[in-house]
């Protein structure tokens, strides 16, 4: 197995400094409310170190809350959720490591949320900007393995969970890979982007 595409391995995030994933898209579209896109670069071009967040309490409450609610998903369906990391077939420096795929049917993206955040996308299907373009970047990415996504925001205390129906955007599809090519043509020059790097039609 190649480790650089199983989630998780130290071998996987070595080689996210030299991909495009889906946590990505957003900060190089100015759309992340975490990060801006020269922060990004300098990460990507090893100017500065990846900061270690894996034992911040939101992150642990993150990851396993994923782990809870993908388990609740697939007793409920009765699937079985496989978590591969998939690349671009054209450009395979742009990947996404998936949540959960069902190959050929839908791939989910889980959110562990606050109670505000959680009770506007399952009572309205409000999805924050920056998680519906990682979505659609897995979308854009999976192509015929996925033929729609479902965002899933989860409250671990309760194991509530809704399933919000995301279905591809080629328009988003344009707008992001445009972005993401410019963005990799930066890194390969070890330029710095425009701060901020925004496509404004987006």
């Amino acid at each position: 197995m190649d480790l650089a595409n199983k989630q998780g391995t130290p071998e996987w995030r070595a080689a996210r400094n030299s991909r495009i994933g889906s946590s990505d898209i957003a900060v190089i579209l100015g759309k992340s409310p975490y990060k801006t896109s020269r922060a990004l670069w300098n990460e990507k071009t090893g100017k500065v170190a990846v900061k270690d967040i894996s034992f911040l309490p939101h992150i642990k409450r993150g990851n396993e809350g994923e782990t809870i609610c993908r388990a609740i998903l697939e007793a409920l369906t009765n699937v079985e959720y496989e978590m591969p990391v998939l690349a671009h077939k054209t450009h395979p420096f742009l990947t996404a490591s998936l949540d959960g795929i069902v190959m050929g049917k839908h791939l989910i993206e889980i959110k562990t949320m606050s109670d505000a955040a959680f009770k506007l996308a399952s009572e309205k299907s409000v999805i924050p900007e920056h998680y519906l373009i990682q979505v659609q970047w897995q979308l854009m990415i999976a192509g015929e393995l996925a033929p729609v996504g479902y965002f899933v925001p989860f409250r671990p205390e309760s194991k509530e969970h809704a399933r919000i129906l995301v279905e591809p955007d080629a328009a988003m599809f344009k707008t992001m890979l445009e972005a993401a090519l410019e963005f990799h043509e930066w890194m390969a020059l070890d330029l710095p982007p425009p701060d901020p790097f925004e496509n404004e039609e987006f």
